[in-house]
């Protein structure tokens, strides 16, 4: 018998690093049976962490134990990447994939990334194509950040749901 925090811990630590693992890379629209898998594994492990029954609401249990939805934590991710990389903290040529402005003169989008040209799909969902898009819907303010722990702070808090309490009864039946 372990405590809520002591499973919650063991799957943030031994489980979940494997779930997360080249998560950037195959976060693309065609992997959508995988994915689903990579949800329904997490959504086991936060049943038995919780003591619910197959069927509780998703959502609630992961606001409940403070977890994300994998594919929150991939948009995260992969926004965190290519912050670093916009930054310029990975090689250069990383830095040099990302599309420059054609133009020199002000438009309303004078801070947003150029999209990328392609003529399939499968481009257009790889890991630059599909992140300049995200990133371009972030506040400007945001990807001015000075710092990359600011900049994660502020992305995470955007991401994350608050903690609350749903199921706390299975845990206190457990204790009796």
């Amino acid at each position: 018998m372990l405590s809520r925090f002591s499973l919650l811990t063991i799957y943030k630590s031994f489980i979940r690093p494997h779930i997360d693992y080249g998560d950037v890379v195959f976060d693309q629209s065609y992997n959508v049976t995988f994915h689903k898998k990579l949800e329904s594994l997490q959504y086991s492990a936060a049943l038995a962490i919780t003591g619910a029954i197959r069927g509780t609401s998703r959502e609630k249990i992961y606001q409940e134990l403070g977890l994300e939805s994998l594919q929150q934590r991939r948009c995260y991710r992969k926004l965190t990447l290519f912050f670093k990389i916009h930054m310029k903290k990975y090689p250069s040529y990383l830095f040099n994939m990302i599309p420059k402005k054609e133009h020199t003169y002000q438009t309303r989008q004078r801070e947003d990334i150029p999209l990328f040209k392609a003529k399939h799909n499968f481009f257009q969902n790889s890991f630059f194509p599909s992140t300049i898009k995200e990133w371009n819907k972030i506040d400007c303010n945001i990807r001015k950040s000075e710092t990359i722990d600011v900049y994660m702070v502020i992305i995470l808090n955007i991401i994350s749901m608050i903690v609350s309490v749903h199921y706390v009864i299975a845990e206190e039946m457990l204790r009796i």
